[in-house]
């Protein structure tokens, strides 16, 4: 684990990360300024519409499909999951997003569309505003077919990915979870390495991450609207694959939700 946002603060003006780096989150300037609620574990973050965060770019929410360095011959993975409550079902409801470039979206996203769970991977290449299969847009949205999590109630939903190396065993796949289900099964974009040596491309990017909005990048706005409780990034690289544990497994997550209002520190 390396960032960890409770979102147990009364009070502003930063959401404390307490793992890591400590990548303290600011909440955003009056009028869009998140009110603490009583939340699942806690409090959480109550976004009413027009609220979020940002918290700074750093290599710790900088998340990648592939090994950070070379000769990219390991296995990599990074997983999210968060608490979420809403009733706000239409559109998109982004729960968080890191992306640059418009014409040719570098980043990810994690999001509801009308009530379901989904993920995008955007590397930039080739270059174009739409997403779709990876050989023809610069980005893919990953989309569950159910169950409808807009429903008022507390739903945990995470995100694994996992990639590799060139000449290693772990598998490239991704996953979508609610209440520690799997519920989406994918194949994440290629970091499209040459040989197995030189880099390809990445979703890694310089932009800061929003909480609770569209990247300022893509015009703000598919607000979310409910609350936010216990959001965490995992993260690592480089794992020689006879050694490679694997991505955050179905066990974990499912301990998680079974923990429900014990959060992981009872």
């Amino acid at each position: 684990m390396l960032n960890w946002w409770g979102f147990d603060e009364t009070a502003g003006p930063t959401a404390a990360d307490y793992v890591g780096n400590l990548n303290d989150g600011a909440y955003a300037a009056s009028p869009n300024d998140p009110s603490p609620a009583s939340g699942l574990v806690s409090n959480a973050l109550d976004l009413d519409g027009n609220d979020y965060l940002t918290v700074p770019d750093d290599d710790e929410i900088d998340l990648s499909n592939r090994p950070k360095s070379g000769p990219f011959k390991f296995c990599s993975y990074f997983a999210i999951d968060a608490w979420i409550k809403t009733s706000h079902k239409p559109g998109v409801n982004v729960i968080l997003d890191k992306r640059v470039e418009p014409s040719k979206p570098v980043g990810y996203s994690l999001f509801l569309y009308n009530g379901r769970l989904g993920f995008q991977m955007a590397d930039g290449k080739p270059a174009g505003s739409a997403c779709g299969p990876e050989a023809t847009h610069p980005c893919s949205n990953y989309v569950a077919p159910g169950p409808n999590v807009a429903d008022g109630t507390w739903h945990l939903i995470a995100v694994t990915v996992q990639v590799h190396g060139s000449g290693t065993a772990c598998p490239e796949i991704g996953k979508l979870y609610v209440d520690g289900n799997v519920v989406h099964t994918f194949v994440p974009r290629t970091h499209s390495l040459s040989n197995g040596n030189l880099p390809g491309s990445d979703i890694a990017n310089s932009a800061d991450l929003s909480i609770g909005r569209r990247a300022p990048a893509f015009g703000g706005g598919g607000y979310f609207k409910g609350l936010i409780d216990e959001l965490e990034f995992f993260n690592a690289r480089n794992v020689n694959a006879s050694s490679f544990p694997g991505a955050l497994t179905q066990a974990h997550i499912q301990a998680i939700h079974n923990a429900g209002s014990a959060g992981k520190c009872p």
